[in-house]
């Protein structure tokens, strides 16, 4: 199962930037690379949770930084990203030693 949205999501970025920059070309060679990973991988439920949350999570710090946020939600915005990318960093991690003891 590929996580379509994330590829949609990068399209999308790839796509804002100004053509003919040198940016601009590793970053296309860098989602044509993760397109073709992307196709090949299975995600684990428990993987898409954690990536839709964190995902949740930078949206929110973003238009915190916009509108000015207290510092106090910030500060919990930014612990909660740091909480979930550890959690997926754990995920990975069993999933890649689950691959490693399977074969």
């Amino acid at each position: 199962m590929v996580d379509r949205r994330k590829r949609s999501t990068m399209s999308r970025w790839v796509l804002a930037l100004p053509t003919g920059t040198a940016l601009a070309a590793y970053v296309v060679s860098c989602a044509a690379v993760w397109t073709v990973c992307a196709a090949n991988a299975v995600v684990s439920p428990r993987e898409l949770k954690i990536r839709a949350i964190l995902d949740v999570l930078v949206r929110e710090r973003q238009k915190m930084k916009h509108t000015g946020t207290e510092p106090g939600l910030t500060e919990a915005n930014r612990l909660s990203i740091v909480y979930w990318q550890w959690e997926l960093s754990r995920c990975l991690g069993d999933e890649h030693a689950r691959e490693n003891t399977a074969t």
